[in-house]
């Protein structure tokens, strides 16, 4: 009679009946209270028949309309792994990645569990083996791994370092050294006299003539020929050589290809061919 309820003061029984209403609604039986644990109570869950310590409050107001097994979750985890080659090993201090086993090489890595389940969990002592035997394919040696996706490498030939990505060197099958490369054919470009302009892109780029002034469009298998005709001065040249026999170049497409209608001297038009005019 002389005690008080207090505000929070409620029915330990109607406690364990709503304890017992939200578990079942989440798919586990309530077990109750364990000696010498007054925060935590046991639950099984219906579906595998496993137990669970957890608090009442974390079923009373769950996250989400289920609660998962701990010890099915790990079976699914070692299942995962073994069929990706691995071995599950357990926790890491971040949540979202677990500890794995590489059977091929026996190195231990850190991966999320969904890119085991997808596949996309790749070991990194393995791929660094293989990205090797790729590299000494094409006569290179590995350095360092600068960030995932991008390795220095030294060529054997020449022992210059260059920084590729891993596209770069499994799709390249050779020992084409791409500063060797740059600097042969800048040696070409001043062999032929010409500067690049910046203008164009991929193969058909614009150079500048350094004699005279004029600029071509050429492709890099004409520079590695080394070929060079500037267009400009090629007509500039064969207009003045015709003039000097009188013949008028005509704005009229020829019928074939090397040949143009001129005006000759007498006033009347003929289709000539360029090196017939261009010689009288």
């Amino acid at each position: 009679k002389t005690t008080k309820l207090s505000v929070g003061a409620r029915c330990d029984d109607c406690y364990e009946d709503r304890i017992r209403l939200a578990a079942r609604n989440l798919g586990l039986d309530y077990i109750g209270e364990i000696s010498g644990n007054k925060r935590e109570r046991e639950f099984v869950f219906k579906n595998c028949g496993h137990t669970k310590l957890m608090q009442p409050s974390k079923v009373l107001s769950p996250y989400c309309d289920s609660i998962s097994c701990g010890e099915c979750q790990l079976q699914i985890f070692k299942e995962e792994a073994t069929s990706r080659g691995y071995e599950y090993l357990g926790k890491t201090d971040d949540p979202n990645y677990k500890r794995y086993l590489c059977l091929t090489c026996l190195s231990v890595n850190e991966y999320q569990p969904q890119h085991m389940r997808t596949g996309n969990a790749t070991c990194k002592s393995c791929y660094e083996k293989s990205l090797v035997d790729d590299l000494d394919k094409i006569n290179c040696d590995l350095l360092e791994t600068h960030k995932r996706g991008e390795y220095l490498v030294r060529f054997r030939s020449c022992g210059h370092t260059v920084l590729k990505n891993s596209h770069g060197v499994r799709t390249r099958k050779t020992d084409w050294c791409p500063i060797c490369a740059d600097k042969t054919f800048q040696e070409r470009l001043d062999l032929l006299g010409i500067t690049p302009t910046g203008v164009g892109s991929g193969r058909n780029k614009e150079y500048l003539i350094n004699n005279c002034g004029h600029t071509v469009i050429l492709r890099t298998d004409e520079i590695s020929r080394g070929t060079l005709i500037c267009s400009t001065c090629d007509e500039l040249d064969f207009k003045r050589k015709i003039e000097s026999f009188g013949l008028q170049q005509l704005p009229i497409k020829g019928s074939k290809s090397g040949f143009r209608v001129f005006r000759l001297p007498c006033g009347c038009t003929q289709e000539l061919g360029m090196f017939s005019a261009k010689i009288g």
